[in-house]
This record gives structure tokens, C-alpha cells and sequence, in this order.
């Protein structure tokens, strides 16, 4: 899919979500996707519901982020909502919800790059935010038929989202460009 791009000035301006973000950078592997219908929607749905009336008094669900970054000729104004937040007197928590049938110790074992890569985001979001040196990042799998949940959690600083974030902006930039400059091609 092809950014909201739109000239202002001399930026360009791109709207992209947090997922859509990480997904075009971080994806690899099989080319196949299959359909979720509407019915698979609505489990994800009850199941994020699920668990997220499960968590304790504090626990924030579906909390709005937004992030602007300027990279010289563009900018980019990336948005989602974090799963859940948790901020306690021993740190915070950002938790990233994901529903499955697959097994899982699959799970486990072949953890997906663009699932910790959407809760590193919004994590570095918030930690920017906030001005937060650390945080802990949670990354839960509910099964939709056995209701049994897998938590992976690691703690991490700011320097190391960042990192992350920032490499996932210059790959993601880089393509924006290229695109860019074959419509401007393709328009002449």
C-alpha cells in the first residue's frame, strides 16, 4: 500500500500507523496471506477485551500515540494505540496484544520480528514522550480456543528503542523516497 503522501511546501508529508510502519519494514519470509474474515476480527477483538480485563487497577488499554519525524524533504506523522500501559512505582509497562490458534511454544520458540517490533515503537514513542531512561516491553499471545496466554517481556533502555526506531525510519524513508521520485517520474 502506498503512504498518504502530500506535498506542503517543499515536505512531503506521510500519515503512516505503527503497524503499517513496522510491517513494510520488518516483514520477511512467506508472501502468502490468508484471510481473516469478520469473524476472526471479532475474536481478536473479545480476546484483546480479554485480556485486557485481566490486567490490574493502573492498566491503560488502547492508549493513542503520535510521533512526528522530520527527515529533511519529508516528514513523517506515525500514529496507533499501544494494546496497554501500565505505569507503577517499579517502572512502566508497554504490552503489545496479539490473538492466535497457532501452538503456543511455536510462538515461543519463533518469536515474530514485526509483533516486538510494533511494541519497541510504541514504546519508544511513549519513552520519548515521557523522557523515561528505561521501560519494560510485553508482548502477550492470547489463544482464542484454549484462552491460555504466552507473556514475553524484556526490559530495555532508551538508547536501544531508539536505535531500533531510527533504523526503522532511514529503511522506511529510503523507500518513501524512491516511490517518491518514480511518481514524480511516472507524473511527468
Amino acid at each position: 500500500a502506498y503512504p498518504q503522501v502530500r506535498g506542503l511546501l517543499m515536505t512531503r508529508e506521510i500519515q503512516v500507523g505503527v503497524r503499517e510502519l513496522v510491517s513494510h519494514v520488518l516483514r520477511s519470509g512467506d508472501l502468502r496471506q490468508g484471510f481473516v474474515g469478520s469473524r476472526r476480527a471479532l475474536d481478536g477483538l473479545r480476546g484483546h477485551q480479554t485480556v485486557q480485563g485481566q490486567r490490574p487497577d493502573g492498566y491503560r488499554a488502547e492508549v493513542s500515540l503520535k510521533h512526528v519525524h522530520a527527515a529533511g524533504d519529508f516528514s513523517l506523522h506515525i500514529s496507533g494505540r499501544v494494546d496497554g500501559l501500565l505505569v507503577t512505582g517499579a517502572g512502566v509497562l508497554i504490552e503489545e496484544i496479539k490473538t492466535t490458534t497457532s501452538p503456543l511454544e511455536r510462538l515461543r520458540l519463533h518469536q515474530n520480528p514485526v509483533h516486538w517490533g510494533q511494541v519497541q515503537a510504541y514504546a519508544y514513542i511513549y519513552a520519548r514522550q515521557e523522557r523515561l531512561a528505561a521501560l519494560t516491553l510485553r508482548l502477550t499471545y492470547y489463544h482464542l480456543e484454549t484462552e491460555e496466554l504466552l507473556e514475553l517481556e524484556r526490559r530495555t533502555s532508551f538508547a536501544e528503542l531508539e536505535r531500533f526506531f531510527n533504523d526503522v525510519l532511514d529503511r522506511y524513508l529510503q523507500w518513501a523516497r524512491r516511490l517518491w521520485n518514480w511518481l514524480q517520474r511516472r507524473d511527468a
